[in-house]
């Protein structure tokens, strides 16, 4: 009985997460085609078709990863759609097995990347974006479908269009699930904007601006302590290497007869041979509270030994890191962008704005280097429309990077496009130099200026 409200309870919590293609092995085989409305939910419902070209093999199984987020979050990665089986002949199956697939969405700006199976490297993949509106809804935003070369070495790809299949979305909702209603049209488009469909000249020049909510440095305090160890003085804070009793000339192991003594002795570890009989109880207690009381020492050595190299990293790297924020000051860069050749004060449609900054430790781990990681947010305004008419992320990431969990934006998330090249893995000893100032500021205008090249070379 306890297993079945157990499942029951996993369905009733799988259904209520309405994860997209998969994470829950009984809804990723029916592809979620058969969840019912919530009423009164304040989500639209989304829905969107996975296939094959016509004439490709009869699977809705295309996909190797599937990875979307709100546009400006991290990202959110889902397991590949599992081909089901229509044992039951039910609609809602064969509407998931032909590849159809509903979910949840909030409102707002959605950013997702396909990544077909069978794919050659992330050539293959293919972003698009997508609104979901303030008014909950029903909306299909498009079928999406694999192309895959003759041979296996060519590899498959996501075709860049979503392909308008409206009819056979509004036929299929009808027979498996009327109370979502006619779906609205809302076609995803390609991320990032095309500029020719609008009518966009690839930008020279940008009005450039800062926001500093994304600035951080991500230092790895370990790493700087650990150095500052092992440069210390005569040998203080090395690794210690503890001696076992026979290699320490005042100890010694003694083997204890006590064949006659009913048993109740010990094998112990004493100075100077010193051999006594003790009942067991006493002489573990005394193991224990020798153990404890080296321990206790150990650890309030270990907690001096790192206050003290803590202390001195502090001392050696403040200054510079001082000097470091001091350079990265907003205001600061700002002017120094809006010196640069890239700004342009009117005359453009294009906006850029400097908006993720994060000094990231990068490989080899331990090793106390560092490169400048730039994200720059690039937007188009057309005159008389509030909404920008194009609107996309460039990332400048850093060569070797360590992933780090407790950032924010620890992995790339789909709607971070990359730039042509990677930032420079340096010592932090290289960023606090006589020229490491202006090594920052060339990092956060190479950002920006790499950002631009992407858009014109069509990413």
């Amino acid at each position: 009985m306890r297993s079945r409200r157990a499942e029951r309870r996993r369905r009733a919590a799988c259904a209520a997460m309405a994860l997209m293609l998969g994470g829950c092995d009984a809804l990723a085989r029916r592809h979620l085609a058969e969840l019912p409305l919530a009423p009164g939910t304040t989500d639209s419902v989304v829905l969107l078709r996975v296939t094959d070209p016509p004439g490709g093999p009869a699977r809705a199984a295309s996909l190797a990863e599937v990875a979307f987020a709100p546009y400006g979050e991290p990202a959110r990665r889902y397991a590949p759609p599992q081909l089901g089986t229509d044992l039951a002949g039910a609609p809602s199956h064969a509407a998931g097995n032909d590849g159809w697939v509903n979910l949840a969405m909030g409102p707002r700006r959605y950013v997702f990347r396909l990544r077909p199976a069978g794919a050659r490297g992330p050539e293959g993949d293919a972003r698009f974006a997508f609104s979901v509106p303030q008014t909950p809804a029903t909306i299909y935003i498009g079928s999406f479908r694999r192309d895959c070369g003759p041979s296996r070495s060519e590899g498959c790809r996501i075709l860049p269009d979503a392909v308008d299949e409206t009819d056979a979305a509004v036929g299929m909702l009808a027979r498996t699930n009327p109370a979502a209603g006619t779906p609205r049209r809302a076609l995803a488009q390609p991320y990032p904007p095309r500029l020719a469909p609008l009518g966009l000249a690839a930008p020279a020049t940008a009005e450039l601006r800062v926001n500093p909510e994304g600035w951080r440095q991500a230092l790895n305090w370990n790493a700087l302590i650990d150095s500052e160890r092992r440069r210390a003085p005569d040998g203080q804070g090395e690794p210690r290497s503890e001696a076992w009793p026979e290699q320490a000339g005042e100890l010694r192991s003694v083997n204890l007869d006590f064949s006659g003594s009913g048993g109740i002795a010990a094998i112990v570890i004493l100075p100077a041979a010193v051999v006594v009989a003790l009942p067991i109880a006493l002489v573990v207690h005394g193991i224990i509270t020798d153990v404890r009381r080296r321990r206790a020492e150990d650890a309030l050595r270990d907690a001096t030994e790192q206050a003290a190299a803590l202390e001195r990293a502090r001392e050696r790297w403040g200054a510079c890191l001082s000097g470091m924020a001091t350079t990265l000051n907003p205001a600061g860069v700002e002017r120094h962008l809006r010196a640069s050749p890239l700004h342009a004060a009117r005359g453009t449609p294009w906006r850029a704005e400097v908006a993720r900054l994060v000094l990231r430790p990068c490989a080899p781990e331990g090793e106390n280097r560092y490169g400048l990681e730039v994200m720059t947010r690039w937007t188009a305004l057309r005159a008389g429309e509030a909404p920008p008419i194009y609107d996309a992320a460039y990332t400048r990431g850093v060569a070797g990077a360590i992933l780090d969990a407790r950032l924010r934006h620890a992995q790339r998330a789909p709607w971070d496009l990359p730039t042509a090249t990677e930032a420079a893995c340096r010592p932090l000893a290289e960023w606090c130099g006589e020229d490491g100032s202006a090594r920052l500021l060339e990092e956060v205008l190479r950002g920006v200026a790499e950002a631009r090249d992407a858009i014109a070379a069509g990413r």
